[in-house]
């Protein structure tokens, strides 16, 4: 028996335990991965954050730094660049956990290694996992991903969008921004690269890929939301309630934060404060779907045309201007614009 249980160890996982760590309550951690699983899952997808969004999450600090970076550069289909002064880090993710899972052991945090089979609840939330193991806890936090076993027993409910998405790690650094190309093929995909350390990161969806890399691997991406992610003082973060952001697929930022807000709500014995924060923060913004959708839509002319008025620089003036000749692109243009400077 505990008070909290903590269903997941990655980001939003940790985040709440590190939060919750603060405060002297009682919390058991359960991963299902081992450390070699772990490390090699989340070094797929999700190492960059921007600088401010720490300044949201204090008293953590951003540890494993490989890179840094100061402005996204998103390419379309005839080649306009569309440039925003964005700084961020380049997170070696498993340091960075590995760091916060030391800290929060040293405020007796209990991990325990095991594979969610059931969750119930009868006045406690009851946990069974594979190797027969019961526990349970006033308080629940599913922070076990896009198939969450932690949202199938207790909301039944699925996220909207779920894409798999490969990276590599390609030798040598290619540039030195983020780099989002997008493709004009109907699929409303694109592709990223980034620095990571001494090496690129290189993504995509459909089919991406590299001739040369070092390594590579697939994850799938939960987007556009659950619906209700508070259920009783069961609540849902980070992939499980599919916070990754629609446009810019950064995750780490709504994970961590919703990991502290998560804390909040049990700290002040208020379940609907994460879901009141979620429905009105910026990062579930409805544009960003409306944008995700109008990509599939839109043919290469049309996308051509939207990004004219910013083939000579610029984004704000430029943005005034698109917004007054393309009234019908306001939406996409809001939710790009939204997606790189407050989304990640």
């Amino acid at each position: 028996m505990t008070s909290v249980i903590i269903v997941g160890s990655g980001p939003a996982g940790m985040s709440a335990a590190f939060f919750l760590s603060l405060n002297n309550i009682e919390i058991t951690v359960i991963e299902r991965l081992g450390s070699s699983q772990f490390d090699r899952y989340h070094s797929i997808c999700g190492g960059g954050i921007s600088k401010k969004a720490f300044r949201e999450l204090s008293p953590m600090v951003p540890s494993g730094v490989v890179n840094e970076f100061t402005r996204t550069r998103i390419i379309w289909p005839n080649g306009t660049e569309v440039r925003m002064k964005t700084p961020g880090y380049i997170l070696d993710r498993p340091v960075f956990l590995s760091d916060l899972r030391k800290e929060c052991e040293g405020r007796g945090v209990k991990f325990v290694k095991g594979s969610v089979t059931d969750v119930s609840y009868d006045g406690r939330y009851s946990i069974i996992t594979s190797s027969g193991e019961s526990f349970s806890s006033d308080w629940l936090i599913g922070a076990d991903g896009c198939f969450s076993m932690v949202r199938k027993r207790l909301f039944g409910s699925s996220p909207q969008r779920k894409d798999a998405a490969t990276e590599f790690i390609v030798p040598g650094i290619r540039n030195e921004d983020l780099e989002i190309r997008l493709v004009a093929d109907g699929s409303g995909t694109y592709t990223w690269s980034f620095p990571r350390g001494d090496n690129t990161c290189t993504g995509g969806q459909k089919g991406y890929s590299e001739e040369v890399f070092t390594s590579k691997g697939t994850r799938f991406i939960p987007f556009g939301g659950v619906g209700r992610i508070v259920s009783g003082r069961a609540l849902l973060i980070g992939d499980a309630a599919a916070m990754v952001n629609p446009i810019s697929y950064g995750g780490l930022k709504a994970a961590l934060l919703s990991g502290k807000i998560a804390s909040k709500a049990i700290i002040s014995d208020n379940p609907e404060k994460l879901q009141k924060w979620w429905d009105s923060s910026i990062l579930s913004d409805r544009r960003f779907m409306d944008f995700h959708r109008r990509l599939k839509e839109w043919s290469e002319e049309e996308m051509n045309d939207a990004v004219r008025p910013f083939r000579h620089g610029g984004i704000y003036l430029p943005g005034i201007w698109a917004c007054i000749t393309r009234p019908k692109n306001i939406h996409m243009y809001f939710g790009c614009l939204f997606a790189f400077k407050f989304g990640w």
